[in-house]
Formats: structure tokens, C-alpha cells, sequence
């Protein structure tokens, strides 16, 4: 919750997106949710970004750069952020491109990188945009995007478009009231950015959207799968991982199938409309 909303403002515009944008990227970086004056004098015991910022070797310059735009972001006073959510996005960008290749870092016991955490927040700011000025969206219209292959293995390649069309199968079948499932495209198994998701969800129509990826660990496979409010960019459900030998992994895409249809068997209960 931002200052202005704390307080009860009646002034809440762009720039209270910003900050909790802003938040999103602070609390996937250090673990913790960011609390006043938490950049510069962290309280005890809490880690400060100025700590992970460090662990993870991102250098002086491209830690400066990301500092200030988290500090910007994330400024008391709504006057003193960006003052659009295109302009926050710039900034992340510039940062995105130094960031290319740094090493991982852990935060709150769970691998994150850097890069994958500016670029999870300018997703959601792309989302926030759009939410602005895109199409009109069905929540109760779902689409399967094929999942993105994370392998390096090009022999599971086609588990991604085969995910996708088991889950989408199964949504299918159940009969659930009031949901449409429409086909996605193994077209778009690549890594989805902000544009793909836009695309898909502008072409289908579909307001929810089942996205994912899996990678390759050991002699496994995991697979990670999100549902997505199309319109707003948040994150309706994310399921837990599911694994299995890299020999034979189609028995997770059937556990994946049955954990989805079950979430959707209760995502719209109490609601006519979203």
C-alpha cells in the first residue's frame, strides 16, 4: 500500500501503480517488503538492498542505477516518483541491459536473479499500460500459452506446445460454467515477454491466461505454471512446481492437467464477473 492510500488520500493516480511496482521488485530482490527508509538505514536483523546488491556482484555503476529507480519508485511523496509508468519502465530497461549475465542471488531462501527480477516487474508494467489503453478482455476466456522451453535440450522441446494442449484439453472437458477455453499457437513457445502476452491475449480475446515454463534439473524436469489476470497483470494463482524423470516426464504434464482444471474448478466461485 502506498503513502497516499495509507493516509487516505483521495489522490491516487499513476504513480501509485509506480510504487507498488516498485515494491513488487524490492521484495523479489531482498526478500522482504521495503519499509520506510529501508534503502539507506534497514532495521535490525533486515537485509538492505545495498547487501544483495553487493552479494550478487552487480558493480558500482549498474547497482547505482537500479538503487535510484527503486528509490525513485518508491519516494513518499507522489510529486517525487516517475512521473509515468513508461518512464519507470525506461529506466528498468537500461538497467535490464547492464544486468545480462550477472550470477544469481538468494533472497528469502529462493533462488532469484536480477535480471529476472527487473524483467518480472517491467512485465507487470507493460500489464498496468495496457490495462490502460488495450482491448476490452473476457476473464472467463482462458488461454494456454505453450510453455517456455528453459531446457537447453532441444530433445524436450516439444514438451512446451504439449503442455499447453493437455491443459487445455483438460480445461476443456470439464464442462465449467461459464468458461471458454480457446486454442493458443506453438508459435509462441518462446520466451514470453510483455508483447507475446499482449498479442495472445489480444488475439484470443482471453482475460485469463496460463502461462509457465520448465527446466531441466539433474536427471529432472520441473515445470512452473502461473495464471494470469490478462487485464490487470497480476498473478491470480501460481501453482507448485512439478517434477519428473527427464527420461519420462509426460507424467508431470498429466499432474500439471489435473492441478489446473482444479484451480479453475474454484478461480471464478462467488463471482459473475470479475
Amino acid at each position: 500500500m502506498s503513502p497516499e492510500q495509507f493516509t487516505g488520500s483521495r489522490t491516487v493516480d499513476v504513480r501509485t501503480d509506480i510504487y507498488s511496482l516498485a515494491c513488487v521488485l524490492y521484495e523479489m530482490l531482498v526478500g522482504e517488503p521495503p519499509l520506510l527508509d529501508v534503502l539507506t538505514r534497514p532495521a535490525t536483523g533486515r537485509r538492505s538492498l545495498d547487501d544483495v546488491l553487493r552479494q550478487a556482484n552487480a558493480g558500482h555503476h549498474t547497482a547505482g542505477m537500479l538503487k535510484e529507480a527503486i528509490a525513485r519508485g518508491l519516494a513518499t511523496l507522489p510529486q517525487d516518483r516517475f512521473a509515468s509508468v513508461d518512464e519507470f519502465a525506461a529506466s528498468l530497461r537500461a538497467v535490464q541491459d547492464q544486468l545480462k549475465g550477472r550470477p544469481w542471488l538468494l533472497a528469502g531462501g529462493r533462488k532469484v536473479a536480477l535480471a529476472g527480477g527487473v524483467a518480472a516487474v517491467l512485465v507487470a508494467a507493460g500489464f498496468v499500460l495496457w490495462g490502460k489503453r488495450g482491448p476490452t478482455l473476457n476473464p472467463r476466456r482462458v488461454v494456454v500459452a505453450a510453455l517456455e522451453d528453459r531446457t537447453s535440450d532441444a530433445t524436450l522441446a516439444f514438451l512446451g506446445p504439449l503442455a499447453a494442449d493437455w491443459i487445455t484439453q483438460g480445461l476443456a472437458r470439464g464442462g465449467r460454467d461459464r468458461l471458454e477455453v480457446v486454442p493458443s499457437s506453438p508459435a509462441l513457445s518462446h520466451h514470453l515477454d510483455v508483447e507475446r502476452i499482449r498479442a495472445l491475449a489480444a488475439r484470443t480475446g482471453a482475460g485469463t491466461v496460463v502461462v509457465g515454463s520448465y527446466y531441466a534439473s539433474g536427471d529432472s524436469v520441473r515445470f512452473e505454471l502461473q495464471i494470469v489476470d490478462a487485464a490487470r497483470g497480476t498473478v491470480m494463482r501460481a501453482l507448485e512446481p512439478v517434477g519428473a524423470p527427464r527420461a519420462a516426464p509426460l507424467g508431470a504434464l498429466e499432474a500439471l492437467r489435473g492441478r489446473v482444471a482444479a484451480v479453475f474448478d474454484t478461480l471464478f466461485a462467488g463471482a459473475s464477473t470479475r
